[in-house]
């Protein structure tokens, strides 16, 4: 839709980022609150996977563990509305009559 996907090391970043911004041809996807919560989740997975995975703590994990479920839905939520708001742009664009034979 917005006719860039994002690439390179930090392409899931970029695309949270693009996510969350107004573009004019859409409205965002997520909420800046759910691009904050999910970055920090992105953060903490680069982490497991790159720094200290073998010396993962219990904490750590538990704090994101227990934001799972509330951001699973406002994740679920945001997008369902995001595509409802196409669908309801669409209907708003006037189509074109067809040319009548006289």
């Amino acid at each position: 839709m917005d006719e860039y996907l994002p690439h390179g090391d930090e392409w899931h970043k970029n695309l949270l980022q693009q996510m969350s911004e107004q573009r004019p041809e859409r409205p965002p996807v997520i909420s800046e609150e759910t691009h904050i919560q999910l970055t920090k989740l992105l953060k903490f997975r680069h982490k497991v996977n790159n720094i200290y995975g073998r010396e993962l703590r219990y904490e750590n994990t538990l704090v994101h563990a227990e934001t799972i479920d509330v951001l699973f839905a406002s994740v679920s939520q945001e997008i369902t509305a995001f595509t409802e708001s196409l669908s309801a742009s669409k209907e708003d664009v006037p189509h074109a009559s067809p040319k009548e034979n006289g």
